[in-house]
């Protein structure tokens, strides 16, 4: 229908573009054809005149007027002259070749016969009165052309003065000459009209096979298309818009074709993939609430087939036929207000037994925002309920078996500081005997005793001092296992220096190098940290004692993660291969009698360290010193 239309409005056009043509070009060639024909006519008229004035100019020095008036006739018998007079200054008819009737008795004004053409000849004889020039006017707008021309007017017995100037006045009709040109224009522009029309029905001709055809067939695949036939094309071929329209469609319709199998496919595979999830029950809901689609994993769950349930209300699921009273159904309205809705309900199976089940409820919206259903995701999670209150179960037991493991630790500890507290008073009691007794019988008896038992009575005593120094470790150990931590900013610096002080107030004789770098501080119990500068320095003076110029080192490495205090000496050192064993309790890397001690004060420092969140190691080198290693978490103090 429409190109049906199309055929009609395109030559309907043609042609009247043609004829728009067509009046133009008439109404510019009549125009035209005026303007050339009026110049004709003057040019024409100019050179008569100039004939006409010589012959009057002669007739009236021979003083015969009767002969100026017969050639005023005669010049009438053309048919384009309309007037033809020979007038003197005071507009006075002297010869006529018009229809005036001049008389003989009293004189013939040209106002009197003629008021018109006597306006146009007072116009033009304002021009020559002087100058005797003659001049050419269009008059009667445009309907003629006249020229009025000088003559002198000399011959006494032709009842004319001489000298005195006349006008000869001729008037020339140009509608009948323009009738005549009128004509052949029309000639021309019926000719023209029919030529245009010729090629008119030629370019309809074109235009027909070249665009309306095409054309049609672009709508006629495209309509087909609009039907789902995406395998039609256009057939149309060419180089010009039209054919690379057609070529886009052909394109387009083929891309379309292509995505709408991708979709296809894409469908295919969800629906393979849905139905394959045996452990969901995936399904879709109309705006409404009812169920559209049903995979294998829902029939599992529910024990409903989709004939069965497709089509019935999503509250099938929780009201059933076997639902006690009071059954929640969730809200498709929270879901459709809040973009989503999860939650954990009871539900119905098919046979009425019940299940918890995890319910995700997803609106489907078009591109306008508009919900047009609603995808359901149900995970059974009945087993999980059961293993949460096992779980429940189980944490109360752990529970109550905590409090009594921590009452029994409390107990236990009670009993460690009544044993340390045994260890510190009833054992140091016999040793105090034990090493008093042993003084007495070598300050009293030391003459009786020969060297054998002075050996003996002084290997004693130093056993049993030995002995109490390993019972201060002991319970040194066991306290800062037990003591509550006060973390605070510690100026390390000005601990390190105390330490080293008591140091050297120890053994002023000795020539020990040490550096303390200035302003360390950490975040931590001052009194436990005490106690590992105390042991790490300590450890460092003892194995320096054999040389006789010694250098100490305490600072501070910081590191993109850590900030790493350490202890460095150029003492005894040790081998890395005992490493491992060298923060344990009673572990010695040296004889007693190279370097006395009991083996327990690295073990004490490791302990602080940790139970402050840190980490203690050590690198070393026989006879090329140590350096132990320590951190400890950043606090606010910590620089």
């Amino acid at each position: 229908m429409m190109f049906l239309r199309l055929r009609i409005a395109i030559p309907l056009t043609l042609t009247l573009f043609g004829a728009v043509v067509l009046a133009a070009l008439h109404v510019a060639d009549v125009a035209h054809g005026a303007r050339l024909l009026e110049q004709r006519v003057s040019s024409e008229l100019a050179h008569d005149m100039h004939r006409l004035q010589g012959t009057v100019d002669y007739l009236l020095r021979q003083g015969s007027l009767d002969r100026v008036q017969y050639e005023l006739v005669n010049l009438r018998n053309p048919a384009w002259v309309q007037s033809a007079l020979l007038i003197d200054e005071n507009d006075v008819i002297l010869a006529s070749g018009s229809v005036f009737d001049v008389g003989k008795t009293a004189p013939v004004r040209l106002s009197e016969v003629a008021p018109e053409m006597a306006r146009d000849f007072a116009q033009l004889k304002i021009n020559i009165q002087y100058d005797q020039v003659g001049v050419l006017r269009s008059v009667n707008a445009g309907a003629a052309v006249a020229a009025l021309y000088p003559v002198l007017l000399g011959s006494q017995s032709a009842g004319l003065r001489p000298n005195r100037v006349g006008l000869l006045y001729v008037q020339r009709d140009l509608l009948e000459a323009k009738a005549d040109a009128l004509y052949e224009a029309r000639r021309y522009s019926l000719w023209l009209a029919g030529f245009t029309a010729a090629v008119a029905v030629f370019l309809w001709l074109v235009l027909y096979r070249a665009l309306t055809l095409r054309l049609a067939r672009i709508a006629q695949a495209a309509s087909q298309v609009s039907q789902g036939d995406l395998l039609v094309r256009t057939g149309v071929n060419g180089r010009d818009e039209i054919a690379d329209v057609a070529r886009s469609f052909d394109a387009m319709t083929a891309t379309l074709l292509e995505q709408v199998e991708q979709l296809r496919r894409s469908e295919e595979r969800a629906r393979l993939l849905i139905d394959g999830v045996k452990d969901y029950a995936i399904f879709m809901l109309s705006p409404a609430g009812y169920v559209t689609t049903w995979n294998d994993g829902a029939h599992r769950m529910t024990g409903y087939r989709d004939v069965e349930i497709i089509g019935q209300h999503f509250s099938q699921l929780f009201t059933g036929p076997h639902a006690p009273a009071g059954q929640a159904v969730p809200g498709i309205e929270r879901a459709a207000r809040d973009g989503t809705y999860e939650e954990e309900l009871p539900q119905i199976r098919n046979d009425g037994t019940n299940f918890f089940a995890r319910v995700t409820i997803t609106p489907l919206q078009d591109a306008a925002g508009q919900i047009y259903g609603f995808a359901v995701v149900t995970r059974d999670v009945t087993e999980r309920k059961k293993n949460e209150e096992a779980i429940r179960a189980l944490n109360e037991t752990l529970e109550k078996r905590v409090i009594e493991r921590t009452a029994e630790l409390e107990a236990a500890n009670r009993e460690l500081e009544s044993f340390s507290y045994s260890v510190s008073h009833d054992l140091r009691s016999p040793l105090r005997a034990i090493d008093g007794f042993a003084q007495l019988l070598l300050d009293d008896y030391a003459q009786v005793l020969d060297p054998q038992g002075l050996s003996y009575l002084t290997r004693a005593r130093a056993a049993t001092q030995r002995m109490g120094l390993l019972i201060d470790d002991l319970l040194q150990l066991s306290r800062v296992s037990r003591q509550d931590m006060t973390r605070q900013g510690v100026d390390l610096s000005k601990l390190a220096q105390e330490i080293v002080l008591e140091l050297t107030q120890r053994e002023p004789q000795r020539t020990v190098d040490v550096v303390i770098a200035p302003d360390v501080h950490a975040h931590g119990d001052a009194r436990l940290l005490r106690v590992v500068l105390d042991n790490l320095l300590s450890n460092a003076w003892k194995y320096t004692s054999k040389r006789a110029t010694a250098r100490i080192e305490f600072g501070v490495l910081k590191r993109a993660d850590a900030r790493v205090y350490y202890v460095r000496d150029d003492g005894a050192g040790f081998d890395m291969q005992y490493a491992a064993k060298l923060f344990g309790a009673f572990q010695r890397m040296h004889k007693a009698e190279e370097f006395p001690g009991t083996g327990v004060g690295l073990a004490t420092a490791a302990r602080i360290i940790h139970r402050h969140g840190g980490r203690i190691w050590a690198e070393a080198e026989v006879d090329k010193g140590a350096v132990f290693y320590f951190t400890l978490p950043t606090g606010e103090s910590s620089t």
